[in-house]
């Protein structure tokens, strides 16, 4: 506590009494409100808003009774009772017709090509298998067709003969589906997934709407058609086993047909089951799976959520591995969601639990909310206790975040403002990115992109993880790319913002002349309120072919200069 008021006693008397509500809502309550997401919290917060509507609610109830009587306060609460029991499906009614509307919407605008389905007449079945469905659509007289039922360990039962693809058992061997029916249909001549969800609207239009979301983003399967009356929806059939079967070929036990009757499992709840599982297949994985392959399902993931949505499915028996490219596709969308605001507490619940979750299945280390925290306490241990300051929002913070006189702050509050004319759309050459944050915001900011001149390996790894802690909290992708190798491409722009007592005078005069042969305006950083009788720190870039003068603006502590390269002409 004493710490915390010390903070905001140190932010206040930097940044005015003006930073108290960016500090309350970029910081307190999103930090309370993701304490009250955690596990540990939520039991606790649950019971004490019970306890605490319990009084309100008694004294409305007495005052009721005193003002009008028993019968009529009994009949307002049976009201209030009918409203709370129907108003929510009728709101979920809403949600449901406007989900419906959106993926309506999207289907029309943005219709599949035929190319991008399975074709029967390139379906590689035996002779006899493509003369009995030849046979049975003359006789059934149409264009549609039944060819297989999937069952719940994700193999085939050929109604015509045996299909490629699919691990093919007999009839007496199928493991019925819980939760909704799968079969592979001969449709308009295409080779299709019909997807039946029994009648469940939510689940139906939540995969209808993600996958014409998701189009052209993520490994999904192009959607056909739906039955919206039925509530199936018909997606491409993906040439390919399934991870799970990759996994079981492999000597992996974790077939239904297996674990239902597995006395190692018979003593678990189902999650420990789940559990168990998992920690079987995880042994296979490294030879079902290239490190290309798992940093493409990662890819897969980090794009799914940088579209806004949750909820896809990337357990062994939703993933297959395309037979050509090697490609991971995903393959059941029931569960997912559509958020509007990536930004909103809502969906970075969401994403970090399936992070946790992808995490778990498959070794990986996708960076969550927690992981993001372990980074920045590295960060400050590996500073010895003083790190450049660092704001990500939610109260993840390193060093006096608040101050103006450097790093985020600076840049905020004063550099940004006065720079981001120049720098929008530009490549920036940045001469002491030092722990790359300052180059993040240039980007937040509107540049095209920024190359960093680190001073050594380990601080150009240190950048690598501020863009990577950036990137997971903006959900947007950052091209900076810090290094110690010296540039030899051209830039726009280049900025040595902040020397730094790391930059002795030579190496500060040294980056300047290497810098004006490689941008044709600079921006220079003091580093103080001294300057040196020209005015100008470092070299006479006068002399080098460059009109030196100070940045417009309110007075700067370091002062800003800008040095334009002179054309032949002699005009700036």
């Amino acid at each position: 506590m004493i710490s915390t008021l010390q903070t905001v006693g140190a932010a206040l008397r930097e940044r005015g009494p003006g930073y108290l509500w960016p500090l309350a809502t970029r910081h307190w309550i999103p930090s309370l409100f993701q304490r009250a997401a955690s596990g540990r919290w939520r039991s606790r917060l649950r019971r004490l808003a019970l306890l605490l509507a319990l009084p309100p609610l008694g004294l409305a109830g007495w005052g009721a009774v005193h003002q009008w009587g028993w019968i009529p306060s009994l009949l307002g609460a049976a009201a209030l009772g009918v409203g709370a029991l129907f108003g929510r499906p009728i709101q979920r009614r809403r949600e449901f017709n406007r989900l419906e509307l959106h993926a309506t919407r999207l289907t029309t605008a943005h219709p599949s090509p035929r190319e991008a389905f399975v074709q029967w007449a390139g379906f590689p079945v035996s002779a006899e298998t493509r003369r009995r469905v030849d046979d049975a659509l003359r006789t059934q007289g149409g264009t549609s067709l039944d060819l297989g039922h999937i069952d719940d360990d994700g193999r085939v039962v050929g109604l015509h003969g045996e299909l490629p693809g699919l691990p093919n058992i007999r009839k007496e061997e199928f493991v019925p589906r819980k939760r909704f029916d799968l079969s592979i249909v001969l449709q308009e001549g295409c080779v299709l997934v019909r997807k039946d969800y029994r009648g469940n609207r939510e689940g139906f239009l939540g995969e209808w709407a993600t996958l014409v979301h998701l189009a052209g983003k993520v490994n999904v399967p192009a959607l056909h058609h739906v039955d919206v009356a039925r509530t199936r929806l018909f997606k491409n059939l993906i040439l390919g086993e399934t991870l799970r079967e990759h996994l079981v070929a492999a000597g992996a036990r974790i077939l239904r047909v297996d674990t239902n009757t597995d006395p190692e499992l018979a003593h678990l709840t189902e999650a420990e089951r789940i559990e168990a599982v998992w920690a079987r297949a995880q042994a296979y994985l490294p030879r079902c799976l290239t490190p290309e392959a798992l940093a493409g399902m990662e890819r897969q993931v980090e794009a799914a959520h940088a579209a806004g949505v949750t909820g896809v499915s990337f357990t062994y028996g939703n993933v297959i591995v395309d037979a050509t490219t090697g490609l991971p596709w995903f393959i059941d969308l029931d569960k997912a969601r559509i958020h509007q605001n990536v930004r909103s507490l809502g969906f970075q619940l969401h994403r970090d639990r399936e992070r946790d979750r992808f995490n778990k299945l498959y070794g990986r280390s996708l960076l969550t909310e927690a992981g993001a925290r372990q980074l920045v306490k590295e960060w400050v241990r590996e500073s010895h206790g003083s790190p450049e300051p660092l704001d990500l929002g939610a109260g993840l913070v390193a060093g006096p975040f608040w101050t103006t006189r450097s790093g985020m702050g600076l840049w905020e509050a004063v550099q940004g403002p006065l720079l981001r004319p120049l720098i929008e759309g530009k490549r920036i050459l940045n001469l002491n990115p030092r722990n790359g944050t300052t180059s993040i915001l240039m980007l937040r900011d509107g540049a095209l992109e920024v190359r960093g001149l680190a001073r050594t390996r380990a601080q150009a790894l240190q950048a690598e993880r501020t863009r990577r802690l950036f990137e997971w909290r903006d959900q947007r992708p950052y091209t900076f790319v810090s290094s110690p190798e010296p540039p030899t491409a051209s830039y726009d722009i280049a900025l040595l913002l902040d020397p730094g007592a790391e930059l002795t005078a030579e190496e500060r005069d040294s980056l300047l002349a290497a810098a004006g042969s490689l941008a044709p305006l600079l921006v220079i950083g003091c580093g103080g309120t001294e300057r040196p009788p020209s005015g100008v720190p470092g070299p006479d870039l006068s002399t080098r072919g460059f009109r030196v003068r100070p940045l417009p603006g309110p007075a700067l502590t370091p002062p800003l200069l800008v040095a334009e390269r002179i054309d032949r002409a002699g005009a700036a």
